[in-house]
């Protein structure tokens, strides 16, 4: 797996490990379909910004306090963000999001190439 730089810990550090959260990006001809793993984020902590090539992924996790002290915390905790380069440009007007059982699925249509027009000269 890939190493890269990614948020994760909500502090404002950086790490740098397996980019997070996970996902696949999947060419369907007129769409793009972006597939993020994101257990235990409500929707409301989601924030999705997306450009005409470019995708930001940002997610607020509600930290809870926990009385004792561990013996193992390996479950990541906090704040995220992704940012991912697209491989076409797509339409941020038409997209769609859903987010299902930890999974959010985004539905990005690509924009349509414009063809040159003539312009009459009056």
């Amino acid at each position: 797996m890939p190493r890269t730089t990614s948020g994760g810990n909500g502090d404002g550090s950086v790490q740098v490990g397996p980019a997070y959260p996970p996902l696949d990006i999947i060419d369907r001809g007129e769409v793009l379909m972006v597939r993020a793993l994101v257990p235990g984020f409500p929707k409301e902590c989601l924030d999705i910004s997306i450009e005409v090539q470019h995708l930001l992924l940002r997610g607020r996790r509600p930290m809870k306090q926990e009385s004792g002290a561990y013996f193992s915390h390996e479950r990541a905790l906090g704040n995220f963000e992704r940012s991912v380069a697209l491989p076409v440009p797509v339409d941020a007007d038409h997209a769609h999001a859903h987010l299902e059982n930890g999974i959010l699925e985004l539905t990005l249509p690509k924009l349509q190439p414009t063809q040159p027009r003539r312009v009459k000269v009056h």
